[in-house]
């Protein structure tokens, strides 16, 4: 998927780019892929890629390939104002700084709240009780292909979790996808339980619950239980969600295995329940925020100003930032030459690109 922060054009404008974007600037790196993964336009296209799925014995460290060389073009959304001109703001990707950013910055107030409650210890003992699980869902891989199997888990991990609620009552939790070594998925959970508790056991001087069988009639393969001692447990998951979601710093590792199958497959990379920071940590003061509130600007008289609206122009390469940009810094943001137009205009005509 490309994504645009919009959201964030106005702040960027007046406050300047976020640090971040400029630490780590990928370069597009010169791959070798079938002529079929690109479209007109020489970009590698997740639609052209999803071809190698049909073929009998997909090759995944191919698909693996043309993901980063998908994530490392940049491209950027260019829109048009007119009194402002031409805007570029770099495109978010999967796997890159600025997708990066965003996931940092949803996740950042759970984060500080895990790690002010870092050290809060949940029970003592074998004996005690446990009403916050981290579970790990694996899959066994003589069930089915890599292929089926990255198909059907977000419908069996739905039927999971359905099973849960219907036997514990309700919960919340935080949920992520990762690859194994060998390509097949594995979820991670950490669950709230609002209205059970499980007993806590000590089996080889690890603590689990007593009740694991009951979770293991529930999924068709392995199912690891440890009751969450420590809220660290929490700061460390989110830690590795966003870890794992920057593949331009993982790419020797297991993550951009893990964010290429994500991608191929089309599978959002985590999950947060509404009221999961609310039950883990009796606050949501710091989740408080309202998407819809809208900002205007007034005049002395408190009368509205009328704005002149932002048109998207296209998603273009990074060519035409480097061939335009007024701008002096390697950044998401940038300010566009006006002789550009002509360029973008006989590019939109070709019908190289589709306007929206």
């Amino acid at each position: 998927m490309i994504g645009i922060e919009l959201a964030a054009f106005k702040s960027i404008t007046h406050s300047g780019v976020n640090n971040e974007a400029n630490q780590i600037e990928p370069k597009c790196v010169e791959v070798t892929l079938p002529a079929e993964f690109y479209n007109v336009r020489g970009k590698v296209r997740l639609s052209k890629v999803q071809d190698e799925l049909d073929k009998p014995n997909p090759d995944y460290a191919l698909i693996k390939r043309a993901f980063h060389r998908w994530y490392s073009d940049d491209e950027y959304a260019i829109i048009y104002h007119e009194k402002e001109g031409f805007r570029a703001l770099k495109c978010s990707k999967r796997g890159n700084d600025v997708y990066s950013y965003r996931v940092k910055k949803r996740l950042a107030p759970l984060m500080a709240l895990a790690s002010e409650s870092y050290d809060v210890k949940l029970y003592e003992k074998s004996g005690d009780y446990s009403d916050l699980l981290f579970i790990t869902l694996t899959w066994d891989t003589k069930i089915c292909s890599v292929k089926s199997a990255w198909e059907r888990i977000g419908k069996d991990y739905n039927k999971f979790v359905s099973a849960l609620k219907s036997r514990y009552g309700k919960i919340e939790f935080v949920r992520a996808w990762e690859a194994s070594v060998n390509g097949y998925p594995h979820v991670h959970l950490i669950v709230k339980f609002q209205d059970h508790r499980f007993n806590v056991v000590k089996i080889n001087n690890v603590y689990r619950i007593a009740e694991k069988r009951e979770f293991e009639n529930l999924w068709h393969s392995f199912v690891d239980i440890e009751p969450v001692q420590f809220l660290s447990r929490v700061y460390y998951l989110t830690k590795y969600i966003s870890k794992e979601l920057h593949a331009v710093q993982n790419r020797a590792g297991k993550h951009e295995q893990t964010l290429s199958l994500m991608w191929i497959f089309r599978k959002r990379a985590y999950s947060i329940t509404s009221n999961f920071v609310k039950s883990c940590f009796n606050r949501l003061d710091a989740l408080k925020h309202n998407s819809n509130r809208k900002s205007f600007q007034i005049t002395l008289n408190g009368e509205i100003v009328k704005e002149l609206p932002w048109v998207f122009v296209g998603i273009f390469g990074k060519e035409i930032i480097d061939k335009y940009s007024t701008s002096k810094s390697n950044s998401w943001y940038h300010v566009l030459d006006k002789d550009c137009n002509k360029e973008l205009e006989q590019i939109i005509n070709e019908k190289s690109i589709k306007r929206y």
